[in-house]
């Protein structure tokens, strides 16, 4: 990305964010954030979609279950279904990504260079998680 397109892209997730618009929050760069966060909890182990253009580059990123539901910003979902709401089904199922790679996509991320900006995905995602997880996920006793 050019410096320009990252302050625009930066500036857009900005706006969905603060004007409460989860679903581009958690579908224009901020799963990443979520599914580390449901992840680090012990939802489940991560998985990504790929994009209908290219398979590897990852689309979606979310939580599989051990019983193998997915869980992102929207609660429990088939891994299938969920694929298929966001990049067509490819009759791919969702492939698994280590913690690191992810990690490594946040710190890279656009979003990441504002601190304050990185912390209020953070801060939402973990609020979701809290209200969307069932209670043994979501890390109280």
């Amino acid at each position: 990305m050019t410096p320009e397109e990252e302050a625009e892209f930066v500036a857009r997730f900005k706006c969905r964010l603060f004007t409460g618009d989860i679903d581009g929050t958690f579908t224009g760069g901020g799963c990443f954030y979520f599914a580390i966060r449901a992840f680090n909890r012990g939802i489940g182990t991560l998985h990504y979609s790929g994009t209908s253009g290219d398979s590897k580059k990852r689309g979606h990123v979310f939580v599989i279950t051990e019983n193998g539901q997915a869980f992102d910003h929207n609660g429990y979902s088939n891994p299938l279904a969920l694929v298929a709401k966001f990049h067509g089904y490819s009759g791919k199922p969702p492939r698994a990504i280590s913690s690191k790679e992810v990690e490594k996509e946040i710190l890279t991320s656009p979003l990441s260079k504002d601190k304050e900006l990185a912390s209020s995905i953070f801060t939402l995602a973990d609020q979701i998680i809290t209200e969307k997880a069932k209670p043994r996920h979501t890390g109280s006793q």
